[in-house]
């Protein structure tokens, strides 16, 4: 069994990523400077009882949760999910693809209309969902790769929808868009991809 220097600081490490907090974030909530809580993340001291109370209460977790040893996968470990929150937005994602299923089939059927189109416009809402999923996170690099592909997936879809008027021209709009979203990734700050 580990010694409660190394239980407490990797709890509050776990705890804290889950709710997408920053070490400045839960400082502010306790009453407590953000280098106090890196002491406590690196072991250096660890909180007072109070203080595990208090933290306690923000992770909704009983005090003894603090003080034992709890085992992630090293899937949890990488990406900050627990493997129900993962089967969860897997779980969204095929609603979404179902849902555009749905659709196909209900119009080939009823109107005889072939609408393939659908699929692409799924691409965009899948990409709009993973951007809300990972503004929990916060990582700069994923945020980047779902906002390129929010862009040029909708100017996909907008190029496809009309189709017959050969539109192509549509993706000289995502030159200025990928700028200022490559602008926007490299201005914010503290950069933690």
């Amino acid at each position: 069994m580990k010694d409660l220097r190394e239980i407490i600081p990797n709890n509050i490490i776990s705890l804290r990523k889950k709710k997408g907090l920053t070490q400045i974030d839960l400082a502010k909530k306790i009453n407590y400077s953000d280098k106090a809580v890196s002491r406590w993340e690196k072991g250096e001291v660890l909180p007072d009882i109070e203080t595990l109370q208090a933290l306690s209460v923000i992770f909704n977790v009983p005090l003894s949760y603090m003080l034992e040893e709890h085992f992630e996968t090293s899937v949890e470990k990488k990406i900050g999910y627990s493997r129900n929150e993962i089967l969860m937005h897997i779980l969204m994602v095929l609603i979404i693809w179902t849902i555009a299923t749905i659709v196909f089939v209900y119009y080939e059927l009823t109107y005889d209309n072939v609408i393939w189109q659908i699929f692409i416009w799924a691409i965009p809402v899948t990409a709009c969902y993973m951007m809300y999923v990972n503004r929990k996170r916060k990582g700069k690099i994923v945020s980047l790769v779902f906002r390129t592909l929010l862009c040029w997936s909708l100017l996909t879809c907008v190029y496809f929808q009309f189709l017959e008027y050969n539109a192509w021209l549509v993706y000289i709009i995502g030159v200025p868009v990928q700028a200022a979203i490559v602008v926007a990734f490299f201005t914010q700050p503290k950069f933690r991809g």
